[in-house]
């Protein structure tokens, strides 16, 4: 089979919707660390940091709500992904 280069348009349009979603995401991630108790809302990178950082200085609740968050992300994952082989 040839290959079949894609127009100029659809590669702007793919890096201008890829910038939105990183906007985005960047946007929700600051709203909800100023708005949700200093925890991220969009990437769990900060809030593992949070995690390991209050572990450390024996801030037992603030660890406890940055497991929780993990917790959520990784439990409404799983959720996702269940939900998607039960639809496929």
């Amino acid at each position: 089979m040839p290959h079949v280069d894609k127009p100029a348009a659809t590669q702007t349009t793919k890096q201008v919707i890829a910038l939105i979603l990183s906007f985005t995401a960047g946007y929700v991630d600051i709203v909800g660390f100023l708005g949700v108790y200093n925890l991220f809302t969009a990437n769990m990178t900060g809030n593992t940091v949070h995690l390991a950082r209050n572990i450390s200085q024996g801030h037992w609740g603030d660890a406890a709500l940055a497991a929780y968050v993990l917790l959520a992300f990784v439990l409404g994952s799983l959720a996702g992904r269940v939900v998607i082989e039960l639809g496929a």
